[in-house]
């Protein structure tokens, strides 16, 4: 009897030990699958604007279901390195999530009126 309840002992400091390391490894998992969907999205929508209308390139504020509390902000300005330019906008385009903590990625490119 005496045996068991010390194998039991063993067990459960054991156990203790490992538990947080399972429930990191699940949330560090989790936070990799919210990075990996919010560049999907970011790079979708570049897309999508590189092959919209040069024209009718405007800022944009969506909220994103696939992300906790995720939303996706566009700024889209004509000014190049400190110039204003007709031909060229430059696209900024930040997602935002809260998991654990604040998250963000931004991708920054630029659109020629005349395509790649």
């Amino acid at each position: 009897m005496t045996e068991i309840i010390i194998v039991l002992g063993i067990v459960g400091i054991i156990i203790s030990g490992i538990l947080p390391l399972f429930v990191n490894v699940i949330a560090a998992g989790k936070s990799a699958a919210h990075y990996s969907t919010a560049y999907k999205l970011a790079d979708s929508k570049i897309e999508e604007y590189r092959n919209s209308n040069f024209d009718s390139l405007a800022d944009e504020t969506v909220t994103i279901a696939e992300l906790p509390d995720g939303g996706l902000t566009t700024a889209v300005t004509n000014e190049v390195d400190g110039s204003v330019e007709t031909e060229i906008k430059r696209v900024e385009l930040t997602i935002n999530w809260n998991y654990q903590r604040d998250r963000e990625i931004k991708i920054v490119t630029y659109i020629y009126r005349g395509g790649l």
